[in-house]
């Protein structure tokens, strides 16, 4: 029995399983079976991949991408050091959680329990990416504010 790297083994199995257009949604018997341990939370991407497939994979990418030029263009209306930093903090959260677990998840990094931001259940990890969502729609209504005074 292979006991070293058995959960990164599982979830490669379970994204290769999906194909490119997945299982359906709720549809995985891997994820049904609960073949990857901690498919909730660190491992979510895997369930995406056997029950989205490539496609459904490649969307979520996407939707990482769009929010993170989404917040680029934010910070590059910001006029104040302040708002600027929030911005640039949350851009290099996001975008290092959604590498760091897709890497992890697929095998070419260590897994080290990250979650994949706005997909992932957790308690604390959730809260901090909601107040950061919250921090950056903050200082746009800030900056909006004083500007049209």
């Amino acid at each position: 029995m292979q006991t070293y790297g058995w959960q990164q083994y599982q979830g490669k199995l379970s994204i290769a399983s999906g194909g490119i257009y997945g299982k359906g949604f709720f549809s995985g018997p891997r994820v049904e079976k609960e073949l990857v341990p901690y498919q909730e939370n660190d491992f979510i991407f895997t369930v995406a991949g056997e029950e989205l497939g490539f496609i459904g994979c490649a969307a979520i990418i996407l939707l990482f991408a769009l929010i993170l030029l989404r917040i680029i263009i934010i910070s590059s209306r910001m006029s104040d050091i302040l708002g600027k930093s929030i911005c640039a903090g949350f851009f290099a959260l996001i975008g290092v959680q959604a590498m760091i677990n897709s890497g992890m998840v697929l095998g070419i990094l260590p897994v080290i329990g990250v979650t994949l931001p706005f997909f992932s259940s957790g308690g604390s990890a959730a809260v901090c990416i909601f107040l950061g969502v919250g921090l950056v729609q903050s200082s746009v209504q800030h900056v909006q504010k004083y500007t049209e005074n």
